[in-house]
């Protein structure tokens, strides 16, 4: 509902998804800001395109989970 009720972007998109989910669609100039407020979801956000944002949400979380070692 967050993402329904605010306007992100002038660009901006919404499709509603059959799980009540919602896709938000942009069209920007620079991927590392967005992948920094992707990443502020958690888990709750998936990239879907354009592979370049999904790699680097993927790569930061990696390295993220480096400096979090499980602990004994």
């Amino acid at each position: 509902d967050y993402i329904r009720e605010k306007r992100w972007h002038a660009s901006q998109s919404l499709v509603d998804l059959p799980d009540q989910g919602v896709e938000l669609n942009l069209r920007l100039g620079s991927l590392e800001e967005l992948s920094r407020w992707i990443l502020g979801w958690g888990a709750e956000a998936t990239v879907l395109a354009p592979p370049e944002l999904a790699d680097l949400v993927r790569d930061t979380a990696e390295a993220l989970v480096k400096n979090y070692p499980r602990r004994s």
